[in-house]
């Protein structure tokens, strides 16, 4: 069985490639030009670092969740209107956490749950 693409992981692992190379000007083709590529990589990492854990956290204090409940409380006023845009980011925070070891999955009854514990 193919494993699926898990877009975060692989952008990240990007961001960590670019910071190895001296960069001195960024031209972002969607705004001025900037210096600091190095500060902004990881600025990035860690506020992606920060809202999976805050995924955790809400893991912590409310058991097992599926994806669907999670992005529910990460957007609740967002979801239903780009339901495709905030799954897909829910996702990504899941990934990364499981990769950490951070957290587990747990499939039940053919239903994927995120829990705070690793199994």
């Amino acid at each position: 069985m193919t494993e699926r693409p898990k877009p975060q992981l692989q952008y990240n692992a990007s961001l960590r490639k670019l910071e190895a190379y001296p960069i001195s000007l960024v031209h972002s083709g969607h705004g001025p030009d900037f210096s600091g590529a190095s500060q902004l990589i990881e600025k990035r990492l860690a506020r992606q670092h920060e809202r999976a854990m805050g995924v955790k956290q809400m893991l912590e204090e409310e058991g097992r969740l599926t994806v669907f409940d999670i992005c529910k409380r990460l957007f609740p006023s967002a979801y239903q209107k780009e339901l495709s845009l905030t799954i897909s980011e829910t996702v990504g925070q899941i990934d990364y956490l499981l990769e950490l070891g951070e957290i587990s999955a747990i499939e039940e009854s053919a239903v994927l749950y995120s829990s705070s514990g690793v199994v």
